[in-house]
């Protein structure tokens, strides 16, 4: 009896992983957010490239947003104050900044649980450490870890020892 050698193309951890710890390759924007969000603090398993980038483009479109029209709103209370109409910002465009920092503040402490996890999964899938997610507090490291999550897939270099 032959037996047939699996093709050179499949992923180690695709066929020994249950679906839920397995990367997903080339994960559309809507695939991306929710499992960031579903898979909220789970630290094991692995993250495609796709799925990291999306992550962090939502996280910088929500804190730019939460900016911009915060931004808006102070600068549009405060062109009545140089023009002599009175001597502070309105009252609304402080509230609405306010806000939009509450909402600002509020969104990164929902979303830093998820962005680490998401970023320890991806290091797994690359054959690293999650722990290697921690060169990002040293000046340069967020640029040495963009490099790491980009590298390919190697998930079969590594192996926990509780797995």
């Amino acid at each position: 009896v032959t037996r047939k050698a699996p093709p050179a193309t499949a992923l180690p951890h695709s066929s020994c992983s249950p679906p839920e710890l397995a990367a997903l390759p080339g994960a559309s924007f809507g695939q991306a957010v929710r499992r960031f969000f579903h898979r909220y603090a789970q630290f094991g398993g692995a993250a495609s490239v796709s799925e990291v980038m999306w992550a962090l483009l939502v996280n910088i479109l929500v804190g730019l947003g939460c900016i911009i029209v915060g931004g808006i709103a102070m600068t549009a209370g405060a062109i009545p104050a140089r023009d002599g109409a009175g001597s502070s910002a309105e009252t609304w465009t402080i509230f609405s900044t306010v806000i939009c920092v509450a909402i600002g503040l509020i969104y990164i402490l929902a979303a830093l649980t998820p962005t680490i996890a998401v970023v320890v999964r991806r290091l797994h899938d690359t054959g690293k450490s999650g722990g290697r997610c921690l060169i990002s507090l040293i000046p340069g490291g967020g640029l040495v870890l963009l490099i790491l999550l980009l590298m390919p897939p190697r998930p079969e270099l590594f192996q926990p020892e509780w797995a």
